[in-house]
């Protein structure tokens, strides 16, 4: 990981790598700042000459103290902030390549929170695909059980072709008002299958993409 470089400019300029791993020991700074470590409070006793009423450090050393660790937390703030925004701006610029399709890093890290979304809709559609194939398939097969029950009848005028005809020709009048077909409103073969090569390539990539590119891409922060 590249180190930081203090330019001409006053400004830090480093990897966003680096400056992400730098956000999260901040972070931890902060959080540690705001463990009840360091008194901004003391009790004196006496008025002419005060002393702490708890031993072992002096009033001006206790206010040294506590406005250096105040100072400090606010610092550990203000970079912490200056960061994340020169963060934000390269990644609004920052562009990467996913399945064949340009992002900007912003686009694609919320393409990354959206992948349990695009899963939900995969299963959602697989499903209702499912029901509807087999409600198909099952109305379908009890038509044609139905139908196959019909008989000639041994007793009619009708030659045996003509008898069988005017059955196919019922079967084709029954077919037409009682079959069920599919109704497939997105292209489902299509949808599925580009979900899917998205999923997968968010799966497999983006954050390969990521790292590479916060590897090589510099910001510069005016650090406190």
């Amino acid at each position: 990981m590249t180190a930081e470089q203090i330019q001409e400019n006053g400004l830090t300029r480093m990897p966003v790598s680096r400056a992400l791993a730098k956000l999260k020991t901040i972070k931890a700074n902060i959080d540690s700042a705001l463990i009840d470590s360091v008194r901004f409070f003391h009790i004196t006793q006496g008025t002419k000459a005060p002393r702490l009423l708890t031993p072992g450090d002096t009033i001006e050393s206790a206010k040294a103290k506590a406005v250096g660790a105040l100072q400090s937390f606010e610092k550990l703030q203000s970079n912490y902030i200056a960061i994340k925004a020169a963060i934000a701006l390269s990644n609004a610029k920052t562009l990467v390549k996913i399945n064949d399709v340009e992002y900007t890093i912003a686009a694609a890290l919320e393409l990354k929170k959206m992948l349990d979304s695009k899963i939900k809709m995969q299963t959602l559609l697989r499903k209702q695909h499912i029901e509807c194939s087999n409600t198909v398939r099952q109305n379908n097969e009890k038509l044609e059980a139905n139908l196959a029950g019909d008989k000639k009848d041994s007793n009619s005028t009708l030659t045996e072709q003509e008898q069988k005809d005017a059955i196919e020709q019922l079967h084709e009048i029954q077919r037409n008002l009682v079959q069920v077909n599919l109704l497939d409103c997105i292209g489902y073969d299509e949808v599925s299958t580009r979900l899917k090569n998205e999923t997968d390539a968010i799966k497999t990539d983006l954050d390969y993409v990521l790292n590479e590119s916060n590897m090589v891409t510099m910001i510069e922060v005016d650090l406190r």
